[in-house]
C-alpha cells in the first residue's frame, strides 16, 4: 500500500462514519465538529514504515473560554494556530491500552488489516468515543482530570506545560477556592522539569488570574534560581538548549531547545556546554 492510498481510505471511512454525527473534514486526516462552547476533533496520526503503517487517532476537544486565556501564555503562534488550539488531546491508543510508553494502537500491513482497523475504530467511536467528547465538554470534569492527581500523567494532556497552564485556568473558573494551593503545588513540583521561559509563562498567568497570589514570591525565587543554575548546551542541528535532566549516569541528556515545546533526549557526546 502507498501512503496516499492509506490516507484516502482512512479519510473516506471516517467521513462516512462520523459525518452523521456532525463531523466535517477540514484537512487531510482532520475532522471537526463545532458545538456551542468549542469544537470536537479527530486527528489521524499515521507513521509510515512501509510496508507497515502505524496508526492512531487523537480525540481532541477545544473549550473556547479556556483557550482564549490559555493561549496567551503558552502559544505564541499565528491567529490561525490560536483559533485551532485544543484543551484536551487524547490518544485513543493510550486511552484504550494504557500502555506506557505510548505506541500507536493499530499496526497494519495490508488492505485487510487497514479495513479491520477502521471497523474497530468506528465501533469504538459509536460505543465510547462520542460519549467521551460529551464528557470533555464539562469544564468541571476536565479540571478534575488535569488537577486531581497532578503527579500522575494525564491521558487527556500529556504535555506538562499545557497541562499546568490549562489546569490553572480551569481551577480558577470552577474551583477558585483551590487555586492558591494548586499554584503552590505546581510551583514546587515543576521546577525540575520546566525551563525558565515556561515558568515565566506560568507566573504571568497567575498574575492574570490572581494578582495578589501569595505563591508569586516563590515563583520569582524559582525563576532567579533557574536562571542561575540551569546548564545550557549546544547541538550542531538544534542550536542552544537547556538541560532538564541527566540520564544513564550523564551519558544522555534531556534538553529543551530554544523555540521548541517538547524536549529531546540526546547522547551527551553530541552536545557541548555553553557558559
Amino acid at each position: 500500500m502507498l501512503k496516499r492510498q492509506v490516507d484516502r481510505f482512512i479519510d473516506q471511512r471516517i467521513g462516512t462514519a462520523l459525518g452523521p454525527s456532525g463531523f466535517r473534514r477540514v484537512a487531510q486526516g482532520v475532522f471537526r465538529k463545532a458545538w456551542s462552547g468549542g469544537f470536537d476533533q479527530v486527528v489521524v496520526m499515521l507513521v509510515n514504515h512501509q510496508p507497515r503503517f502505524r496508526i492512531d487517532m487523537s480525540l481532541d476537544v477545544r473549550l473556547d473560554e479556556v483557550e482564549v486565556l490559555a493561549t496567551k501564555f503558552d502559544l505564541r503562534g499565528s491567529p490561525q494556530h490560536v483559533a485551532g488550539s485544543v484543551t484536551t488531546m487524547t490518544k485513543m491508543g493510550q486511552l484504550r491500552s494504557g500502555r506506557v510508553p505510548y505506541v500507536p494502537f493499530y499496526d497494519v500491513s495490508s488492505e485487510h488489516d487497514l479495513s479491520n482497523a477502521m471497523v474497530d475504530f468506528e465501533a469504538y467511536m459509536a460505543t465510547n468515543g462520542l460519549a467521551l467528547f460529551e464528557m470533555l465538554h464539562d469544564e468541571a470534569y476536565v479540571e478534575r482530570t488535569f488537577n486531581e492527581y497532578p503527579l500522575v500523567e494525564c491521558v487527556h494532556c500529556v504535555n506538562e506545560v499545557r497541562r499546568v497552564v490549562r489546569g490553572l485556568v480551569l481551577v480558577r473558573r470552577v474551583r477558585p477556592e483551590a487555586f492558591e494551593d494548586l499554584v503552590g503545588f505546581y510551583r514546587d513540583s515543576c521546577v525540575a522539569r520546566f525551563s525558565a521561559k515556561d515558568l515565566k509563562h506560568v507566573r504571568d498567568l497567575v498574575i492574570c488570574l490572581e494578582p495578589t497570589s501569595l505563591a508569586l514570591a516563590g515563583i520569582d525565587a524559582l525563576l532567579t534560581r533557574l536562571r542561575d543554575d540551569r546548564r545550557h548546551v549546544r547541538h550542531a542541528k538544534f542550536g542552544l538548549g537547556e538541560v532538564l535532566r541527566e540520564l544513564d549516569g550523564g551519558e544522555k541528556l534531556e534538553v529543551r531547545f530554544s523555540g521548541e515545546v517538547e524536549s529531546r533526549v540526546l547522547l551527551a557526546r553530541f552536545l557541548t556546554d555553553e557558559p
